[in-house]
């Protein structure tokens, strides 16, 4: 068993977990803007504007989650070999 993790280690966590979060956040817009931007900006159907939002909406909240995802799991991997 380990002992308590030592202050860089904990600093280290913390940046991953920011990092994770702040690109996450950054791709969501950019998905977001992407799927969104011709009907926020554009002129489509009243019935057509509300399945493109959502859709991208829900893109935008997987790529944030999988970017979380993918940062975090391969972080770790990365450094131990």
């Amino acid at each position: 068993m380990t002992g308590p993790r030592r202050q860089s280690d904990r600093d280290a966590l913390t940046v991953e977990l920011v990092f994770a979060l702040v690109t996450g956040g950054l791709l969501a817009v950019v998905l977001f803007f992407a799927l969104a931007g011709p009907v926020l900006f554009g002129g489509l159907g009243d019935g057509h504007e509300a399945v493109w939002v959502r859709t991208a909406g829900v893109v935008a909240a997987a790529g944030f989650a999988l970017r979380v995802v993918q940062v975090l799991w391969w972080q770790p991997h990365k450094r131990r070999g």
